[in-house]
């Protein structure tokens, strides 16, 4: 295998080629000039320098390779749309139809549970339709999965969709990072009572997923949902945090129709004054907070054998523990 990882310099793409690495495959990082390339250099990873804006840079980074791991995206609930789009559509078609040209064996596309809707989930499979919700970055998944499937089954090249729900580990920076600043202030608040299920993904559970999707032939052509499994809910997870991080547990809580207003109330007026600061609630977040998000992980454990390997508790003790060495902990 000769892989190239799009967001290498990410949070999924840095795990992905730091496991890549060890497993001894021939991997080349695709980041930008701009990027913190300090760890993919001491891992001794091939850099190509470039950006999914600019085909010429994929061209080349794409030449002489088997494998395609596409994990480059922007990841945010209130970046430009405009520039979602062109990253998350434009880049993902440049890369494919360049994959197409050099007669990539495989390419692996990390997408997002998110392209199934903001409502509540019960056990939802791959077979669930697509739902736009007018958030950027969710519409823009749901188009990127399309053309995935099109290079797949109208052009011929060989693709596998995994689907992730929350990712959480050692270097995250969306997601834990935000609810560690909330509880270390001791302003975490539950929005109902914390009973719903949440789709946890731990990385190292997700870069197994992937790795699997890459050496499985038969793997060719699906989508997987990819979460920890179990029935973890808001309120175990935040009181699993503070039990390894020995901070007190929250006890205050919103009631679910008030926090819909105020996600309306706190989105319109940042859309109104045009603020670049993502509010203090809006509909990722609520997602988050107060939705039940139960997926159904069967199919890729009958296909693939997946077995999450990492359960909640060892996962946030890894997570806390490389925040804290790391000096993060601190700087939240």
């Amino acid at each position: 295998m000769k892989a190239l990882v799009t967001g290498a310099s990410g949070f999924v793409g840095g795990h992905l080629v730091e496991r890549l690495k060890k497993e001894g495959v021939d991997v080349t990082a695709f980041v930008r000039k701009s990027s913190d390339a300090t760890l993919l250099k001491e891992w001794g990873v091939s850099l190509a320098y470039g950006d999914l804006e600019d085909k010429q840079s994929i061209e080349e980074a794409v030449q002489g390779k088997t494998h395609v791991f596409h994990c480059g995206a922007v990841v945010s609930d209130w970046a430009d749309p405009e520039l979602i789009r062109k990253i998350n559509i434009d880049g993902t078609q440049a890369l494919l139809d360049i994959s197409l040209k050099h007669k990539i064996e495989k390419f692996i596309h990390v997408s997002s549970l998110a392209v199934l809707g903001m409502h509540d989930h019960h056990q939802t499979n791959e077979h669930a339709p697509y739902e736009k919700t007018g958030d950027a970055y969710c519409d823009t998944k749901i188009e990127a999965e399309k053309i995935v499937q099109k290079a797949c089954k109208k052009q011929g090249l060989p693709t596998v969709i995994v689907r992730p729900g929350f990712i959480y580990g050692p270097r995250d920076r969306q997601f834990l990072p935000r609810v560690f600043k909330f509880l270390k202030a001791g302003e975490f608040m539950y929005i109902g009572d914390g009973q719903k299920i949440l789709n946890l993904t731990n990385i190292n559970n997700l870069i197994e997923a992937i790795i699997l999707a890459a050496n499985t032939p038969s793997a060719m052509g699906q989508i997987y949902n990819v979460t920890d499994g179990g029935d973890v809910t808001r309120k175990k997870l935040i009181e699993t945090i503070c039990d390894v991080a020995d901070l007190p547990k929250p006890t205050k809580s919103l009631p679910l129709p008030l926090a819909k207003v105020l996600c309306a109330l706190c989105e319109a007026y940042a859309k109104i004054t045009k603020s670049k600061e993502t509010p203090l609630l809006n509909r990722a977040r609520m997602k988050f907070l107060a939705l039940n998000l139960d997926f159904d992980i069967s199919k890729i454990k009958k296909d693939l054998n997946y077995q999450p390997k990492v359960d909640l508790r060892k996962g946030i003790e890894e997570t806390i523990q490389w925040f804290q060495e790391s000096g993060k902990w601190n700087e939240l």
